[in-house]
């Protein structure tokens, strides 16, 4: 289930990045990363109301009515971008045929550097959003059992923070883009380093007001992922976006079952010595990333002016 649903928001950014031009891209990404926020904050804001009122089954129907009017929307205003003439094969459509495809794509031969910063795109994808998922995952426990958070300022402080991220990467794209040219990985650069300030003082409970200092700063976290899918869209034709953002939907599968599950142990097994361990870690993730971005700005060099890693002997 998670797959599929990671496949349908896939085949949205596939959208996005065939009918938006390159200058514009990132900040169309943001603002469909802003939009899914903005469905998790309505939905966490009314499934309690609607639990308590008309109970668990009533959630459930109105669930399952919700997900399929994105099917109907995409029938009246999705156009076909690719212009194809072969009919729809529904057999593909529901196999895992593919999904070889999908890796072939992402490890193929391609000019220059492109490959390597392909692949290390989705390296410098996979730091910030484990560092997500080990917050998330230790989150509950040690705001509520460890600083003694009520069940509504801990449902406060996560709007906030959605609420901040989903308003806030968009806004910066646009407001950056209007000022001045950055270049997506020193854009993202920046991003990074917000992220991992805010991330490491949510880490210092001594600090007063740590958590909220730390996840206001934090807001630029939908901007970074906007800014890698941009920079992966750029290096892929048009025809290998789609295998593109289903190895992307594989990737995040994987790595939210296995992390979401790693994460709890890393909090029970730290809550002896180290009750923020985790958003530590979380906030190390980010500082991989930061490596990672360093490698790809300097492989970009070298694509941009002909030169190579290593000088070939005069």
């Amino acid at each position: 289930l998670i797959l599929i649903i990671l496949q349908l928001i896939m085949a949205e950014f596939s959208y996005i990045a065939l009918i938006t031009p390159l200058e514009s891209r990132a900040f169309h990404m943001a603002v469909a990363e802003g939009t899914m926020g903005v469905g998790f904050l309505i939905g966490t804001a009314i499934n309690g109301v609607i639990i308590d009122n008309m109970g668990l089954d009533t959630l459930a129907y109105l669930t399952a009515c919700v997900a399929v009017i994105p099917f109907f929307l995409a029938l009246v205003f999705v156009r076909d971008v690719l212009h194809t003439t072969d009919p729809p094969n529904w057999r593909e459509v529901v196999g895992f045929s593919h999904v070889l495809d999908a890796f072939k794509t992402i490890y193929k031969k391609r000019e220059g550097y492109n490959r390597v910063l392909l692949n290390l795109s989705f390296v410098l994808y996979a730091f910030p959003f484990v560092g997500m998922l080990i917050f998330t995952s230790g989150s509950f426990l040690y705001f509520v059992k460890e600083l003694g958070f009520s069940m509504t300022e801990y449902s406060i402080f996560n709007s906030v923070r959605v609420g901040v991220i989903c308003l806030g990467s968009p806004l910066l794209i646009h407001i950056i883009r209007r000022i001045r040219k950055v270049e997506d990985l020193d854009f993202a650069m920046g991003c990074n380093i917000l992220l991992s300030l805010g991330t490491i003082i949510m880490s210092q409970p001594s600090i007063p007001a740590s958590l909220w200092i730390g996840g206001i700063i934090s807001f630029p976290q939908g901007a970074m992922y906007a800014l890698i899918r941009a920079i992966q869209t750029k290096i892929c034709g048009k025809d290998e976006l789609g295998r593109l953002f289903a190895f992307d939907a594989i990737m995040q599968c994987v790595l939210t079952t296995s992390v979401s599950i790693g994460g709890k142990f890393l909090y029970t097994e730290s809550l002896a010595f180290w009750p923020s361990m985790f958003i530590a870690i979380s906030a190390l993730m980010l500082v991989c990333s930061m490596i990672v971005i360093i490698i790809m700005s300097r492989l970009s060099y070298y694509n941009n002016t002909g030169s190579t890693l290593v000088q070939r002997p005069t």
